[in-house]
């Protein structure tokens, strides 16, 4: 009783009113964090292209290290992103690695300027995609190397290791 039909490219797709209901409720009530002690991050997370950023529980703090932002590239495209707080924020800010399995390539970026600065309103993760990205993306494409920064060495998700 109740189902509500979108219609999308690929055709239609059925949600439930409560689905709804609840992502307002979490969006909509916002933490109190007015008075934290470090710095306020947004936390979310899409994990498929063109969904919107999903909130965990909308906000962190983290002291003494970073808002993150990680996107998951695919084919010249967004694949994930996810939005939070990191703690070791030296280790591992400023890094990108390439899955040799998938071919997804990780980029991992950090601020902590000022409260919130890993969101923008409206963030929709398909337009953070820029061309710089897409040129760094075929840059590590056409290396035969394990990917690598300055940021020493690090595991890969299927346990082999490179040099990121």
């Amino acid at each position: 009783m109740g189902n509500i039909l979108f219609l999308r490219a690929r055709g239609p797709v059925v949600f439930q009113p409560w689905l709804l209901v609840v992502y307002a409720f979490l969006c909509l009530i916002p933490e109190d964090l007015s008075k934290a002690d470090g710095l306020v991050c947004r936390q979310c997370l899409s994990m498929w292209p063109m969904s919107p950023c999903i909130p965990f529980k909308n906000f962190c703090q983290v002291r003494g290290g970073a808002c993150f932002t990680l996107k998951v590239l695919g084919e010249k495209r967004l694949e994930k992103l996810m939005l939070g707080c990191e703690e070791d924020a030296k280790h591992k800010c400023g890094s990108q690695w390439r899955h040799p399995k998938t071919d997804f390539h990780y980029i991992f970026s950090c601020c902590s300027n000022k409260d919130n600065c890993n969101w923008k309103p409206w963030i929709r993760p398909w337009k953070n995609f820029d061309n710089e990205e897409i040129s760094q993306v075929e840059k590590l494409k056409s290396t035969e190397a394990p990917a690598t920064t300055s940021k020493g060495p690090i595991q890969n998700l299927d346990g082999s290791s490179a040099a990121i």
